[in-house]
């Protein structure tokens, strides 16, 4: 089950790796949907879709796990 803490570890990974993306309004989504509605712009990554987050955090997990123990593959991203 992925927690509050897997986010914010995943997060500390990942700084200064990857380009950081714009947060952008959508104002017809919002209207629509009637609440505030935000757009993650993961397409201006230069492979120009959001997948290097997902593969770097579990390549950086997997690393760091396997320097520090051997029994931690519950520990992995999956």
């Amino acid at each position: 089950m992925l927690t509050v803490d897997d986010v914010h570890a995943a997060a500390e990974r990942l700084t200064g790796r990857l380009l950081t993306t714009p947060l952008m309004p959508a104002p017809e989504l919002s209207a629509r949907m009637d609440r505030p509605v935000w757009l993650k712009l993961e397409s201006l990554q230069t492979t120009g879709s959001f997948k290097p987050r997902g593969a770097l955090n579990w390549l950086l997990a997997a690393c760091l796990c396997r320097s520090t123990t051997k029994h931690c593959n519950a520990a992995l991203p999956s």
